[in-house]
């Protein structure tokens, strides 16, 4: 637990969510769900794309290979040249577009979705919506897909495949198999944890940036929504958080989890004058 969590935990105000709170939770989750899927669809196109395009190079690069002996140098001068004439750039561009769109889509959901239930009446700004999306693009960094990872990837994978005893064919599809992947066995599971965690990413951002909007100071955290896992969770359930802690609570929310921050409305004060 961090230290703003155990903070929280002690002395935040707890209080049972209303009807409102409850919908609202659940309508987020139904965008989740729905916007998750078709940007899971448009990455997992990306890197097939980028695949395809790996397969391509490392064919060519390997096409004059006679000797398929493992041989440790050989093998680094082929990966820095599979590496260099690949078009990591070109790949960067094609998932911002990806992530742009998507991000479009969930933070134009999330606006419509907390003005039905919470009568806001808020519409994002444009410098907003352009700081959201620029947050996108700048997270399309976190894939971390620079030459230098692509070189040692390549790298291990002429290596293991030349020790397997694989021909030029079989060794341009394991390089690309590796590189779609990334750090998992499949690329669908690539895209499955890419889309889910930005997706929730940025409908946290659009959610703040419609109550910032809106006017609220408060959020509550709905929390354990699907039951008691974890007791860090059960402590921010109903917890009632200014938006700035807000946000840096749902930053903290591990990738599957089920926490959302909903607006606290104001107290109402009655003129007794």
């Amino acid at each position: 637990m961090s230290i703003l969590a155990d903070r929280v935990a002690r002395e935040a105000p707890r209080k049972r969510p209303t009807r409102k709170q409850i919908r609202l939770a659940r309508e987020f989750d139904i965008d989740i769900a729905k916007y998750e899927r078709g940007f899971r669809v448009d990455i997992f196109k990306v890197l097939k794309k980028l695949g395809d395009d790996v397969s391509d190079v490392a064919l060519e690069v390997l096409s004059d290979e006679k000797n398929l002996k493992k041989d440790a140098g050989r093998d680094a001068m082929l990966a820095g040249e599979i590496a260099k004439r690949l078009n990591v750039a070109g790949f960067e561009t094609d998932m911002r577009v990806v992530y742009e769109k998507n991000y479009t889509r969930i933070m134009r959901a999330t606006q419509k979705r907390i003005n039905a239930t919470m009568d806001l009446g808020i519409s994002i700004l444009d410098t907003a919506e352009t700081r959201i999306l620029a947050e996108g693009a700048e997270r399309v960094k976190l894939l971390n897909l620079t030459k230098g990872n692509t070189t040692r990837s390549v790298f291990r994978e002429l290596s293991e495949g030349r020790s397997e005893g694989e021909a030029v064919a079989q060794l341009a599809r394991r390089i690309s198999d590796r590189v779609k992947a990334g750090r998992f066995k499949k690329p669908q599971t690539r895209a499955t944890l890419i889309a889910r965690t930005e997706t929730t990413y940025a409908q946290k951002m659009a959610a703040a940036e419609s109550y910032r909007q809106g006017g609220v100071t408060e959020v509550m955290i709905m929390d354990s929504r699907k039951g008691s896992f974890d007791d860090d969770c059960d402590a921010m359930d109903g917890r009632i958080v200014s938006l700035q802690e807000g946000e840096a609570l749902m930053s903290e929310e591990h990738p599957n989890g089920t926490r959302r921050m909903v607006a606290q409305p104001p107290p109402i004060i009655e003129d007794i004058g």
